[in-house]
């Protein structure tokens, strides 16, 4: 680590102190958070499970990070933004146990380095409970590692690993086996409690909602004392997240044609990436707006951030959600927000205080809540107004940290 990398870190770990006392809320053992994905700007669970381990780490508690890796046999140690280890290892899933005879070897040989791994990471860091993240294949396989090396075990499911398996007839199963493994299992939304109850009933009495919360790295940034004035507004409404069809770009391209009927000078903007990007051009020409939306492509957190500030309202136009980090971001920073009514955007959104809750797919309501947003300036305010403090009160990476505290001594007595 660097000088500069040092000062940053410090700075860091300073910060999350002052977000959360260690002296409040339930102790917390030593936590092995297992992910696929960990840290950076893009992808919600990677985002998610880097909150919650700086969130752990600011109550004064021991966190370290299994990430998965896509090759290789050895795990590989690098430090996070405030200094918590982070192991990078590759695991196959139970079908290489029965494939070729190089396959065999190599899922034998990484489910002994797996199992030497946790075992070091108990005696070095003293972990008890082993934290999964997300439903993929080898992560049941995982589980039973982790319990035969005595970790209590806790799995958080995000919502589109639930909604995917399910509808896979090969992968059903893996939810399944994962809750069934687990001493306890905590969901992002109402919605997918209800939806992982039905197929998996046998663990109703330990399973918890556990909402996500704001960034802690987006939170830190957004409370910093600003170093330059007011920004002015680029576009009216912007969307974040992924460019696929499950986010409904193609409903807000029809109910942005309806804003510019009202209102000519309107921009949208897109900020994200996907398989879905040249459909919606497509649509954007043929509606003759293609001059009035703005494709940005991948965002770095700093530009996110000046996106979001430059923007008067935030649109969550999708078919189906958990609960998008893009809408706690948005609320954090006073954004006004119009979404959809499905799975845990209502959750969090009280239609008419702190955002806008239209049918999904229907773009003449979106357009309608839009133009009521941008032609309303006192009610914007408002709605802005009213989200930073349901943000602040609901959302801050603290109150997770706390929930999960509980859910790992709760673990300890199933």
């Amino acid at each position: 680590m660097g000088i500069g990398d040092h000062r940053e870190s410090s700075h860091c770990q300073c910060y999350y102190q002052r977000m959360t006392d260690p002296r409040d809320g339930p102790p917390q053992p030593a936590v092995l958070l297992i992910t696929p994905w960990y840290g950076g700007t893009h992808g919600g669970v990677a985002v998610a499970t880097e909150s919650l381990a700086h969130a752990l780490i600011a109550r004064g508690g021991t966190c370290v990070v299994l990430r998965s890796a896509s090759d290789g046999v050895l795990p590989r140690e690098s430090s996070g933004l405030v200094g918590e280890r982070i192991i990078d290892l590759c695991i196959r899933d139970d079908t290489f146990a029965t494939g070729s005879i190089r396959q065999r070897l190599g899922y034998a040989i990484r489910r002994r380095v797996l199992e030497r791994t946790l075992r070091r990471l108990i005696r070095k860091y003293h972990i008890e409970v082993a934290h999964f993240h997300f439903a993929i294949l080898g992560y049941d396989s995982m589980m039973r590692a982790a319990r035969k090396v005595g970790l209590r075990i806790v799995t958080t499911f995000h919502g589109a690993d639930v909604n995917t398996t399910l509808r896979d007839p090969a992968a059903r199963g893996l939810v399944r086996n994962m809750a069934l493994l687990s001493d306890h299992v905590t969901v992002v939304s109402r919605t997918l409690h209800d939806r992982l109850l039905a197929e998996v009933p046998e663990i109703a009495d330990r399973v918890s909602l556990i909402h996500n919360v704001v960034p802690t790295s987006f939170a830190r940034t957004i409370d910093a004392p600003r170093t330059s004035g007011e920004h002015a507004v680029q576009y009216d409404i912007l969307l974040v997240g992924q460019l696929i069809p499950r986010k409904g770009g193609d409903v807000l391209l029809d109910a942005f044609a309806h804003v510019r009927e009202k209102l000519p000078q309107a921009r949208v903007a897109f900020a994200g990436s996907g398989e879905f990007e040249p459909q919606l051009r497509l649509q954007a020409e043929r509606l003759g707006v293609t001059g009035s939306v703005d494709f940005l492509g991948e965002l770095s957190r700093a530009q996110l951030i000046e996106a979001y500030r430059e923007t008067s309202v935030m649109v969550i136009p999708s078919r189906s959600e958990g609960l998008p980090l893009v809408l706690l971001e948005a609320l954090w920073i006073g954004l006004p927000v119009v979404a959809s009514a499905v799975d845990g955007l209502p959750e969090v959104i009280r239609d008419g205080e702190n955002g806008l809750l239209v049918p999904a797919e229907d773009s003449s309501a979106l357009a309608q809540a839009l133009l009521r947003v941008l032609t309303d300036d006192q009610f914007r305010a408002a709605l802005g107004a009213t989200a930073r403090r349901t943000a602040r009160q609901r959302f801050a990476p603290r109150v997770m940290a706390d929930k999960f505290a509980e859910v790992y001594a709760r673990s300890q007595s199933h």
